[in-house]
C-alpha cells in the first residue's frame, strides 16, 4: 500500500473505525521513504500502537541477538538495505513480522520462519494491514486475499502475472533458474560449468526461453532478466516450497 502525506487523511479515517484489541504495543518499522514511514506512524498513534521507525543502523540494533523477539512492520525494499551480516541474523530469529511488499517480494516469505511472517500486499486497504498485525498478536498467520489469490492461480499464471508477458508455454523451473543465473550476469559458458552441463544444454535452456517468452534473441533476453530479477527469484522460490504454499493457502 502507498500511503504518502496525500492520501494520509483518507486512510485515517478509515482507520477509526478498526477497533483495535491491544493498546500501547511497540512496532519496530524499517522503511525506505520517510515521508511514507511518517505517514504510517500517524496512522498507528490513532489505534494507540506505538511506532518506532527505524534507520538501518538502530534496526540492526533492534533485531541482534541480544534483544528479545520483536513486533517488526517491515517495507520489503528496505530489507535490501541491512548489511548481509545482520540480516543473515535476522533470517534465523523468531520476531513476529508484517512485510508489506509487492508480488515480486514473496521470495522473502521463504527467508524467514514463515510461521512469524505476515504479507500484505502494497496496494491493499489499510484495513488489511491492521488485520494482519492483530492475527500477529494471536500468533495466527495473515495474506490478504490478492496475496492468496495470486498463490492459489496456475504456474503460467504466476509466471504471466509476475513477469508481465504473454508466454506461449509456461517455463519449466530449470528455465526459470537459467533465467536468475543470466539476471546475475553469467553468461552461457559459466552457467555450463556451475551447473556441470555442457554449453549446448544452457543454449538450448536459452533458446526454449525466447520461444516461450516470444522475445527477439540474446540481448533482449538479458536485459529482460537483469529487469526481473526479483520476480524471477519469487517464481523459483514459489515453485521449490509448494507444499508450504499450500498450507498457507489452506490455513487462511
Amino acid at each position: 500500500m502507498d500511503i504518502t502525506l496525500d492520501n494520509t487523511v483518507l486512510l485515517v479515517s478509515k482507520l477509526l473505525a478498526i477497533k483495535v484489541s491491544q493498546k500501547g504495543m511497540t512496532i519496530h518499522l524499517l522503511h525506505p521513504s520517510n515521508i511514507e514511514a511518517i505517514a504510517l506512524s500517524q496512522l498507528f498513534n490513532k489505534t494507540n500502537y506505538k511506532i518506532n521507525h527505524h534507520n538501518k543502523s538502530t534496526f540492526s540494533q533492534i533485531i541482534s541477538r541480544a534483544n528479545p523477539k520483536q513486533n517488526l512492520l517491515i517495507d520489503a525494499r528496505a530489507l535490501l538495505l541491512l548489511e548481509k551480516h545482520d540480516l543473515e541474523i535476522f533470517c534465523t530469529r523468531d520476531h513476529a513480522i508484517t512485510l508489506i511488499g509487492e508480488l515480486k517480494h514473496l521470495f522473502w516469505l521463504f527467508k524467514f520462519n514463515c510461521s512469524s511472517i505476515n504479507f500484505v500486499y502494497k496496494q491493499d486497504d489499510i484495513k488489511y494491514l491492521f488485520q494482519a498485525i492483530k492475527r500477529r498478536e494471536n500468533k495466527e498467520l495473515f495474506f490478504s486475499n490478492y496475496i492468496l489469490d495470486f498463490l492459489a492461480a496456475t504456474d503460467e499464471k504466476k509466471q504471466e502475472k509476475l513477469l508481465k508477458k504473454e508466454l506461449k508455454k509456461p517455463l519449466t523451473k530449470t528455465e526459470l533458474q537459467t533465467m536468475f543465473e543470466i539476471s546475475k550476469g553469467k553468461e552461457t559458458k559459466q552457467i555450463a560449468s556451475d551447473w556441470s552441463r555442457s554449453h549446448h544444454t544452457i543454449n538450448n535452456h536459452r533458446k526454449n526461453i525466447i520461444k516461450k517468452t516470444q522475445l527477439t534473441g540474446t540481448f533482449s533476453l538479458t536485459k529482460f532478466c537483469l529487469e526481473k530479477r526479483k520476480e524471477l527469484h519469487s517464481l523459483i522460490a514459489l515453485d521449490s516450497n509448494k507444499n508450504l504454499v499450500s498450507k498457507i493457502i489452506k490455513n487462511n
